[in-house]
């Protein structure tokens, strides 16, 4: 095997990771709305409002 065909084998195995990577932490995302592990838009504002103040505007 040429080093040309290496580099590509190389690209496309690491491609496959990130993207079995983004498919495990959708499914991850996905798992922890389910069980009810998240908090929407408006709790996350409080929450940065509370710690960081004017920072944030």
């Amino acid at each position: 095997m040429n080093r040309a065909s290496q580099a590509l084998e190389s690209e496309e195995r690491d491609r496959l990771v990130d993207e079995a990577r983004v498919a495990e932490a959708i499914e991850q995302g996905l798992a922890d709305v389910q069980a009810g592990r998240v908090i929407d838009d408006d709790a996350v504002d409080e929450v940065l409002r509370a710690r960081l103040g004017d920072l944030i505007d």
